[in-house]
């Protein structure tokens, strides 16, 4: 089969499905990824045939998007933003999607972007919904984010009533989101309105997660099929290995990586952690989006700029992130304790699967310069958490994450082609 992949975002959002073109690949299956310029060239050195879609931002763009994002408190509103920002290039990217899809038998889009499904609902072709994070998909054991749990003693059958009116509500909200911030869009192309974002996304839900964080939440819906973990590291720098054995010396160090968050004040808050690190004692500051830099006198603390997370974290004593989805996965397949200092979206989220696990434990995002240092010495002085990590790491690295998220859209292909097209209010 010929398999249309979608990927916008930060890397986090785009790295899992660069694993999932090069799993589909070894399968024998052909592939278009359709993204950002941004991010172009990693997708070529995957091998992957590469189609330029909006938005065409610069990478100072991007980064200045996500300090908006940043600064939005409620994912419902951060995904506004993100309908919002797209009004203005959404024609050109449906267009590019439907000429694409036709050469295409079936459609991969982001979970953020459901509603890139009409384009496959239109051309009478499946599509699919990969998923990073599990906490957006309705279950009837917990309410959605952001709602309080149900009393405590309240029958059962009362509370699953609640959480799922909390799931409902949420996607009514978010349709009327989307829906406002496209009119437009809905009006000059006569589309019906999309709903369904929530509760009904696509026939197919790929999740890209552990099978470690899936039994908690319960989900029972058939469409969502967890697969583990899909990875893909950019290629390991011998010149940056070399700077960081020269630097290490045999230790392992405290490694910072924020990745694509970003911050309007970043130079203050790099000004606040020097400040409160302790001199003289070694740290590794992955510079990420915002490229940060530290103090010239603090030769302890050493500046890498983007670069491979397993060969990152090999250095690692253990690693503060702020719990984006790609980050968490590496952790986890590195065996390190984590600090996790979470911002927005689905950080929080991982943020408390890591505590529940025990392999690590969090700071808040307003102090953390304040207090990571300590935080450091709790991992440090405390075994169970670097023991924790070490015995989660073998489960993660054996499942096989990208030969399950081929062999699930391969059935729903051959479903769809039996006869067996499973409805999708969404696309």
């Amino acid at each position: 089969m010929k398999v249309l992949l979608t990927a916008f975002g930060s890397t986090g959002d785009v790295y899992p499905i660069i694993a999932y073109g090069r799993a589909l690949i070894e399968r024998g299956h052909k592939v278009l990824f359709a993204a950002p310029p941004l991010y172009e060239a990693d997708v070529k050195k995957a091998n992957l045939e590469f189609i330029r879609m909006p938005p065409y931002w610069t990478q100072d763009e991007f980064t200045a998007f996500m300090v908006r994002q940043n600064r939005t408190l409620l994912p419902v509103f951060q995904l506004r933003n993100l309908y919002k920002a797209s009004l203005g290039f959404i024609g050109e990217l449906f267009d590019k999607l439907d000429a694409a899809l036709k050469e295409c038998d079936v459609l991969v889009t982001s979970y953020m972007f459901p509603s890139f499904g009409r384009v496959a609902q239109l051309q009478g072709k499946p599509f699919a919904v990969f998923y990073f994070c599990h906490n957006f998909i309705p279950t009837k054991n917990f309410p959605m984010e952001g709602f309080p749990k149900a009393p405590r003693g309240l029958p059962v059958k009362l509370q699953e009533a609640y959480n799922r009116r909390t799931w409902t509500a949420t996607n009514d909200l978010i349709d009327s989101i989307i829906n406002h911030n496209l009119a437009p869009f809905i009006e000059e192309r006569h589309l019906e309105p999309f709903k369904g974002w929530l509760t009904d996304p696509a026939p197919l839900g790929i999740v890209a997660v552990s099978e470690i964080l899936r039994d908690r939440r319960g989900i029972e819906d058939e469409r969502y099929k967890f697969t583990g973990y899909l990875r893909w590291q950019s290629p390991e720098d011998p010149v940056v290995e070399a700077e960081l054995n020269d630097f290490c010396k045999g230790e392992l160090v405290p490694v910072l990586n924020f990745g694509s968050i970003s911050f309007s004040k970043e130079e203050q808050l790099m000004r606040r952690f020097a400040k409160n690190w302790p001199e003289g004692k070694k740290f590794i500051l992955q510079n990420g989006w915002v490229k940060f830099q530290m103090p010239a006198d603090r030769p302890e603390i050493k500046i890498v700029g983007k670069m491979s997370h397993d060969q990152l974290f090999r250095h690692a004593s253990m690693v503060i992130h702020s719990c984006g989805a790609g980050v968490t996965a590496s952790v986890m397949y590195a065996g390190k304790p984590h600090i996790g200092i979470p911002h927005f979206a689905d950080q929080p989220f991982f943020a408390s699967e890591i505590e529940r696990l025990g392999i690590g434990i969090k700071v808040p995002k307003t102090r953390w310069p304040e207090r990571l240092a300590a935080a450091v010495r709790e991992i440090e002085e405390t075994p169970k958490y670097r023991l924790a990590a070490e015995g989660l790491m073998p489960k993660v690295r054996a499942e096989n994450g990208p030969g399950k998220s081929v062999q699930v859209l391969e059935n729903l292909v051959k479903d769809w082609k039996g006869g067996s097209k499973p409805s999708s209010s969404a696309a």
